[in-house]
């Protein structure tokens, strides 16, 4: 089972995802506080997620909603960047990833210590 929660105590900045369905997972909300953001750590936190959902794999989804001062295509990329890609029948909003995304090359290849999990 993957977790469903990602947490960097640091910073504490979080991730949370619920189960779809068998194999899928929804990304409800990656947070990063304001005084920790550009810094990478939502990248850190991302890349674990999508490490653990490879594992495992799981599809995960996810809804791009920008806050933060981030724009909708910045969010979009950086999603992309992961292997994320726009469900079209939903105007871009609703982003899928596939296990093991072959054009995901940004991914690092090692868990990151900084990291903890919660199911």
């Amino acid at each position: 089972m993957m977790p469903t929660c990602y947490f960097h105590k640091a910073t504490r900045s979080i991730a949370d995802l619920n189960v779809i369905d068998t194999g899928e997972y929804l990304i409800t909300r990656i947070n990063v506080p304001s005084s920790s953001r550009g810094k990478g750590i939502g990248s850190i936190i991302l890349d674990e997620i999508c490490l653990d959902a490879d594992e495992n794999s799981v599809t995960l989804k996810l809804e791009v909603i920008p806050s933060g001062g981030l724009t909708f295509h910045d969010l979009t990329r950086w999603y992309e960047k992961r292997g994320f890609k726009s469900d079209e029948r939903k105007f871009g909003m609703l982003m899928t990833r596939l296990p093991y995304a072959s054009d995901c090359n940004y991914i690092r290849s090692v868990s990151s210590p900084y990291i903890e999990r919660a199911v």
